[in-house]
């Protein structure tokens, strides 16, 4: 339940409001009858206030948080951000910059949740022990468009710097021995101390009536208080996709692609077995009418999935689960 209010003044659009939240998670195991989570709940009450000045091509953004849990208590969180446009001819720039805390409490997933997909060959396992992270964040980041005035093309690039320092960062591990015991990938929720991710993001796209191309690139270094690798987390990950739209129909053909590479494993692997992989996907769309669409497609062409021969010998391997996959959409909006 959120009230929000949105207040101006001559020189700032202030906006405030108030979040209600609450969840309750029961699980039960029907082939079984094994309760596996057995009528949890949370409610959390949020205030927060955020101002905005803008001058011409100016703007300045602040803000603040209150949260209270009822697991966890009262924290507060800070951000404040600015950006400074610019534009010549057929160019324009954008530069911007932010700074700020934030706090995050684990949700009943995190905490409860079974996720237990035995027949696809992994579990994931919640983790009751989790407690709220907590991080202070800051960026740094240039955006470029081009549209030319004699073309149909529009052409953007854009680049972001990242730094995040957190403390009892909630992510997932795969618990090795518990995976070797039972043949499956079974991952846990876990808090680590200390963390630290930096890195940057770069995204370049074109696109015309018919054609559009999106390279995307990430560097990431993720690392513990120890300056251990943050497990399963990719150093380089590239993202790449060419759309076209068929004149005179509504139907659009896509071609997506993704890398990943250096892929860190989790701790207790012996050996490292494939630490990168690409994948490719093919995707057709029809708009048959406003309301309905349809979409046929293969995900995993290359049918790049993770061996089962390597868990068992207790190797690393970052390749996806889920092998080469054919799939039919039919969808309807009112």
């Amino acid at each position: 339940l959120e009230a929000q209010k949105i207040y101006s003044t001559k020189d700032i659009e202030w906006v405030g409001g108030v979040v209600l939240h609450g969840d309750t998670l029961d699980q039960q195991n029907l082939s079984t009858g094994t309760v596996e989570v057995d009528d949890v709940s949370r409610e959390s009450a949020e205030l927060y206030l955020q101002g905005n000045w803008q001058q011409n091509h100016t703007q300045l953004v602040a803000g603040a948080r209150i949260q209270n849990d009822s697991d966890f208590g009262w924290h507060t969180a800070f951000k404040a951000s600015a950006s400074q446009s610019f534009s010549a001819d057929s160019t324009s720039w954008q530069l911007r910059a932010g700074a700020g805390s934030s706090y995050r409490v684990p949700n009943l997933k995190e905490r409860y949740y079974v996720f237990d997909h035995s027949n696809l060959g992994y579990m994931v396992l919640g983790n009751d022990a989790l407690t709220p992270e907590t991080a202070l964040n800051a960026n740094l980041g240039a955006n470029l468009r081009i549209e030319p005035t004699k073309s149909d093309w529009l052409y953007q690039v854009d680049i972001n710097l990242h730094y995040t320092k957190a403390d009892d960062f909630i992510t997932t591990a795969v618990d090795v021995d518990a995976s070797q015991d039972a043949g499956l990938d079974i991952s846990v929720y876990q808090n680590i101390d200390e963390a630290t991710l930096y890195g940057a993001d770069l995204s370049a796209s074109a696109q015309d009536d018919n054609w559009q191309w999106q390279l995307n690139y990430s560097y990431l270094v993720a690392e513990d208080g120890s300056s251990q690798r943050l497990p399963e987390r990719p150093t380089h990950l590239v993202k790449a996709s060419v759309t076209y739209q068929f004149s005179h129909t509504d139907t659009s053909l896509q071609l997506y692609g993704l890398h990943e590479g250096n892929v860190s494993p989790s701790i207790g692997y012996s050996s490292i077995a494939k630490d990168s992989f690409t994948t490719l996907n093919a995707v057709v769309q029809h708009q048959f009418t406003p309301q309905w669409q349809a979409r046929i497609g293969l995900e995993n062409l290359t049918d790049e999935h993770r061996s089962t021969e390597a868990l068992l010998a207790g190797a690393f391997d970052a390749r996806p689960i889920a092998a080469r996959r054919l799939y039919l959409g039919v969808s309807y909006q009112y």
